[in-house]
């Protein structure tokens, strides 16, 4: 069970199997819609909402509706299954008998049938096949089907100054049996099952969630979400590439595993007690591997997505940053003898795949494989779509800065995983190979524009694009003193990078800069999270603490610039706030969270290193 919406009944619930890809609307459906009618045929359905209260593991709605009834709704998933629970209360001296009626229509063609309570749909096509619904409430209903819709109607009887439950169930499940059997156990158990909900969130607050306390209230209550957010985007399969649990981007839009979000959630998540989900997505990454040591670009529970289209395609190399995280803080030497055969077979692979030129640089063989999907930086010129980036159309490959830092960072890692394990010879190949790397990056400064520059394989010519790309080569320590000032004076240049809220995808005087809620504007004007954390890591290696902690103040901001806090897959550099339109945008999305972790590690400056049994503090502000 994926999710639902706030609308009477749910609305939109929704079921993600594991195995297609997840680009639909998230609230696109219509599964199960409520609606209450009066005593009378003619009576249209009446739900006015005048509250509205949310806490973890729980939406709470209280309703107006005929003859002055009030409703309050109390919804949740537990054990996979939606559990939704109506009370109504009537305010009058008189019985009052309203009519319930469910509505709803599957996602793709379907078989339709139910029992005396329930609805049973089998999902044929579309992105829930294979899928068993079962949705009923806890009395009888009358079933009623046509033309690919539904309906369940009931009768509620109430007292004078009485009231009345009324209990809703939806379950899923590629099994049938095992849809009805969840269906029913729900509806029996409903009562503990609300208990055992609330008494999940109140153990991961209370245990696995550090304390913290800011007296910026908004702080808090955005440190706080930032949790509600790593849990609540949380698979557990336990079969397939999917072994072990693992946090999705978002389950509104991109449910499977994606590798470059996997190692930024494990950043976050490894402040966290106790919760094994960021190891346990990389491992599932690792463990996906194919025989001649590719990784997958998106994990699905039985294959990699985009193969037939793009081939092996890959995205960048930040799980081994996300390893030596993980390790610093737990100081489990396991994670390292697990992941670093997979880490080097798939170096090998990146090594005799992409850098035929022997130049000790990977290329790309399309924009997606940088995650900067459709930047100026691999698509020249406008339409801003992949298709028309040269990569695509010519086949002429690039190399860029940043994916070169990151394999340099990942040979370092290598390196130092292998010293930690013992393994002398493997420890001194990849410092070799990493200073081999590096040296090739210093190779793409241009002190005539003063940030490292993407360059295609052939002759490497490069392209005269600046973004924040020109800039994560310090997060490897690779620039020298003089030319971090120089990438710093475009960092805090108002007219390029330093706009009111950090850091935007393009210079802000590129004529194609751009901060609209189009997809012109993805990564050619937004400011990213992910981004933003890389920068600020980057200054901390050059001893700019003080601009660093700017910087994160700033994007910490941006969590709270509509007021509530938000975690968002980008956000406007102007403003702050974040996107509406949900095809460019994500809410509750992963990298989003990094806000907990700049301000644990930089803001507060707690830096573990458990290996060595010592904490380092060094705090940016008194």
């Amino acid at each position: 069970m994926t999710f639902y919406g706030d609308g009477l009944g749910g609305k939109s619930i929704y079921y993600w199997n594991g195995y297609h890809n997840s680009f639909e609307d998230a609230f696109s459906g219509n599964e199960c819609v409520i609606e209450i009618l009066g005593e009378k045929r003619r009576d249209f359905p009446l739900s006015q909402k005048y509250s509205q209260s949310w806490k973890p593991g729980l939406i709470r709605a209280c309703y107006l509706t005929h003859y002055g009834v009030s409703v309050t709704e109390t919804k949740t998933i537990f054990d996979d299954v939606f559990l939704d629970r109506f009370v109504f209360s009537n305010p009058r001296d008189r019985t009052v008998v309203l009519r319930i009626v469910l509505r709803g229509s599957p996602r793709g063609r379907s078989e339709i049938n139910g029992g005396s309570n329930f609805i049973h749909i089998h999902e044929l096509e579309g992105p829930l096949e294979g899928t068993h619904k079962v949705i009923g409430f806890d009395r009888p209903s009358a079933l009623e089907i046509k033309n690919d819709e539904y309906t369940l109607s009931l009768v509620v009887k109430l007292k004078p100054l009485g009231s009345e439950e009324l209990n809703l169930v939806v379950s899923m499940s590629e099994d049938y049996e095992k849809a009805l059997r969840k269906f029913n156990t729900s509806l029996k158990e409903f009562n503990q099952r609300i208990i055992e909900k609330e008494k999940e969130w109140i153990n991961f607050y209370t245990h696995v969630v550090p304390k913290f306390y800011c007296n910026d209230q908004s702080i808090t209550k955005l440190y706080y979400h930032c949790w509600y957010v790593c849990k609540c985007n949380v698979y557990k399969f336990g079969r397939g590439y999917f072994k072990y649990p693992f946090t999705s981007p978002s389950k509104f839009r991109l449910k499977p595993q994606w590798f470059w979000d996997t190692a930024f959630h494990a950043i976050v998540e490894k402040w966290m007690n106790g919760f094994e989900v960021g190891a346990g997505g990389i491992l599932n990454i690792l463990e996906s591997q194919r025989e001649d040591g590719h990784l997958p670009f998106t994990l699905a529970i039985d294959k990699f997505f985009y193969e037939k289209e793009y081939g092996q395609i890959i995205q960048p190399w930040i799980i081994p940053i996300a390893i030596w995280d993980l390790y610093l803080k737990s100081g489990d030497l396991n994670l390292l003898r697990r992941s670093i055969d997979h880490m080097v077979k798939f170096d090998y692979w990146m090594e005799n795949n992409r850098d035929l030129d022997g130049d000790h640089l990977i290329h790309l063989v399309i924009p997606g494989e940088s995650g900067w999907d459709n930047s100026k930086r691999f698509v020249l010129q406008k339409p801003f779509v992949q298709t028309n980036s040269p990569m695509v159309k010519e086949g002429r490959w690039i190399e860029p800065a940043d994916f070169n830092t990151y394999l340099y960072l990942g040979r370092i890692l290598i390196s130092r995983i292998a010293h930690e394990l013992g393994k002398k010879e493997l420890a001194k190949e990849f410092s070799h190979k990493a200073e081999l790397t590096r040296r090739s990056i210093e190779s793409m400064w241009n002190s005539e524009v003063g940030l490292y520059l993407d360059q295609f394989v052939k002759d490497h010519e490069q392209i005269n694009v600046k973004t924040p790309g020109g800039m994560i080569p310090m997060l490897g320590n690779i620039p020298t003193k003089e030319q971090a000032k120089v990438i710093i004076s475009h960092l805090t240049n108002t007219g390029e990078f330093w706009r009111p809220f950090p850091v935007p995808s393009l210079s802000a005087d590129d004529p194609d800069y751009t901060v609209e809620d189009t997809y012109e504007s993805y990564w050619n004007g937004r400011g990213w999270p992910n981004i933003t954390w890389q920068i600020i890591e980057g200054l901390f290696m050059y001893e700019y603490y003080d601009l660093a902690g700017y910087l994160a103040l700033k994007l910490l901001k941006t969590g709270i610039a509509r007021g509530e806090p938000y975690c968002t897959e980008n956000y406007n550099p102007e403003t702050g706030t974040p996107y509406e339109n949900p095809m460019h945008n994500i809410f509750c999305y992963g990298w989003g969270t990094l806000h907990n972790d700049v301000l644990i590690r930089r803001i507060m400056g707690i830096q573990p290193d458990t290996p060595r049994d010592r904490v380092f503090l060094k705090p940016l502000f008194p």
